[in-house]
């Protein structure tokens, strides 16, 4: 299944050591109450993970520190940073680990 294939959204090369930021899309993408966004950076360090609306707004801060492994999941279950669940439509959601940013889009359908 493609969807499920790891995005790759920048590669470096640093000397002869290159570096690979890289995200698999959420799944299930439509979702309905949650779904899963998995992550891959190249080093140990910070890591943000935040969904936006279309508007541009901050509806969920996921992830905001320093993280001492190089992959991970993290689950949104379509609520906002209140707790308060958000409307059915397009989200986006931006992985930021140091120089590296990617933005995906997903959909929640209640």
């Amino acid at each position: 299944d493609p969807s499920n294939e790891a995005m790759v959204s920048n590669i470096s090369a640093v000397g002869d050591t290159p570096s690979l930021f890289a995200f698999n899309s959420a799944a299930p993408n439509p979702f309905n109450p949650s779904t899963k966004i998995e992550w891959t950076i190249p080093s140990v360090g910070d890591l943000s993970i935040k969904v936006y609306n279309v508007q541009g707004e901050l509806v969920k801060t996921l992830v905001d520190e320093v993280v001492s492994e190089t992959s991970g999941v993290k689950t949104w279950n379509g609520t906002n940073n209140n707790g308060g669940d958000v409307a059915s439509g397009i989200y986006f959601y931006e992985v930021r680990s140091g120089n590296n940013v990617t933005v995906n889009k997903m959909a929640l359908v209640k």
